[in-house]
């Protein structure tokens, strides 16, 4: 396994043998196992999520 990304909340981990990734969460002892297609469809999700919460945010600025 090869260490991909790590921060003081975060790992993420590769294995290419298996083709599997894994996203640990120390902070909150959960660790996630995902197939390289539903890593692409949890970013993908995520990423709207965070599209969608910046489009309220300008929404409730323009109101102001």
């Amino acid at each position: 396994m090869t260490l991909l990304y790590s921060d003081e909340k975060f790992e993420i981990w590769i294995d290419t043998e298996k083709d599997n990734i894994t996203l640990s969460m120390a902070d909150r002892g959960i660790t996630l196992l995902f197939t390289r297609d539903e890593w692409l469809e949890f970013q993908e999700v995520i990423g709207n999520i965070a599209l969608e919460g910046e489009e309220e945010e300008e929404e409730e600025e323009a109101e102001e």
